[in-house]
């Protein structure tokens, strides 16, 4: 896993990237970034102006349930977006802030 912290006017957004090294993936490794970028795609895809938050989390968590990867889902998704890296709030499944046309 890559990560890149970008801080701009007092703001950190964080941005993750999985890889293999030293090689070609293994077909489970592949398999398993391939979930990582599908989830991150249904996520952009719900990101919008009047989403509530919990609905996305909700949604990348049934796709990794529905796949047999919840052990590996460890952190919620829209994490890092704050005043420091990785900062809180976490927005979880039952989180009911709507986003906003920032977030897109």
């Amino acid at each position: 896993m890559s990560c890149l912290a970008v801080q701009y006017d007092g703001y950190i957004a964080t941005d993750e990237w999985p890889f293999v090294a030293g090689g070609d993936p293994t077909p489970e490794q592949f398999d398993l970034i391939r979930h990582l970028i599908n989830a991150e795609q249904l996520g952009i895809q719900m990101v919008r102006d009047g989403v509530i938050a919990g609905e996305v989390v909700r949604k990348i968590r049934d796709y990794f349930a529905e796949n047999g990867l919840t052990r590996y889902d460890l952190y919620p998704p829209i994490h890092g977006n704050g005043l420091a890296e990785a900062e809180s709030p976490y927005p979880d499944e039952h989180t009911r802030t709507l986003s906003r046309k920032a977030w897109a």
